[in-house]
C-alpha cells in the first residue's frame, strides 16, 4: 500500500517544468516541500482535459479520515464492470518517494523507497472532480523485489510514456510492478512515524539503523 509519501520539489514552476504541465497559478502559490505528506492532505494531482494540467487535490475518497485512500490494479476491471467508478478519471500523483516500515512492533524501522537520482516519479491514480478540486486514490501494485522486504504492495509507478498513456486510455494493462533499479530504499528517521513532523529532517538517518 502507500499511506505515506514525499514531494521535495522546492517549487511548483519546477515541477511544471519536470512533468511538461500548465501550473495552475492559484495553487502554486500553496506549494511547499513535503517530506510526509498523508491521508486527506491537499497536494499536486496531474490531470489531463484537453491539456496537462497540475493542481491542487485531496488524497483520498471519502468525507472522513478513514476514508479510501488506495485501491487494487487488480480490482479496476471488477469495479468497472459493476458500475462503481463512473464519476472516477484517471491521473497522476507527482512524489519523488514513499515510506513503508519494516521491523517488529514497537521497534518498526521507516524506510524512504525513493527515485534514483532524486528524480520525481509520478504513481497511477484516480480523481472524482469535486467543487473544491480533484479527490484522488493511489493505485498500487504488487510489490517489485525491492519494496517486497518491507511491504506485499507499492504504488503503481508510471514513466513519462506510459503516464501520458494512462491518462489517455485508463488502461489496466500499464498498472505494472516498477522496475527494481528505479528505487532506492532508504532508512530514515523515525520522526516520519508522526503525521505532526512534515519537514527535511523526516529523511535524516535513523539514530540506530535496524535494517543492514
Amino acid at each position: 500500500m502507500c499511506g505515506r509519501y514525499t514531494l521535495t520539489v522546492d517549487s511548483a514552476d519546477r515541477l511544471g517544468e519536470l512533468l511538461d504541465a500548465e501550473v495552475d497559478p492559484t495553487d502554486a502559490a500553496q506549494h511547499r516541500p513535503r517530506f510526509n505528506l498523508a491521508p486527506t492532505d491537499q497536494t499536486w494531482v496531474l490531470t489531463d482535459d484537453g491539456g496537462r494540467r497540475l493542481g491542487r487535490g485531496r488524497w483520498g475518497w471519502g468525507a472522513r479520515g478513514d476514508g479510501l485512500i488506495n485501491f487494487r490494479a487488480e480490482r479496476l476491471a471488477a469495479a468497472e464492470r459493476a458500475g462503481k467508478l463512473q464519476k472516477a478519471r484517471p491521473c497522476l500523483v507527482p512524489a519523488d518517494g514513499f515510506y513503508e516500515w519494516r521491523g517488529d512492533r514497537g521497534h518498526r524501522q521507516p524506510l524512504w523507497f525513493h527515485g534514483r537520482g532524486g528524480r520525481v516519479l509520478t504513481f497511477a491514480g484516480l480523481y472524482h472532480p469535486t467543487s473544491h478540486g480533484p479527490s484522488f486514490v493511489i493505485l498500487t501494485v504488487p510489490a517489485n523485489d525491492v519494496v517486497r522486504a518491507a511491504h506485499d504492495r507499492m504504488p503503481a509507478i508510471l514513466d513519462a510514456e506510459r503516464g501520458q498513456e494512462w491518462l489517455d486510455s485508463g488502461s489496466s494493462a500499464l498498472l505494472v510492478p516498477a522496475s527494481p533499479s528505479l528505487l532506492v530504499a532508504t532508512p530514515v528517521s523515525e520522526r516520519v512515524n508522526s503525521v505532526a513532523h512534515d519537514d527535511p529532517t523526516c529523511l535524516d538517518p535513523p539514530r540506530q539503523t535496524t535494517l543492514f
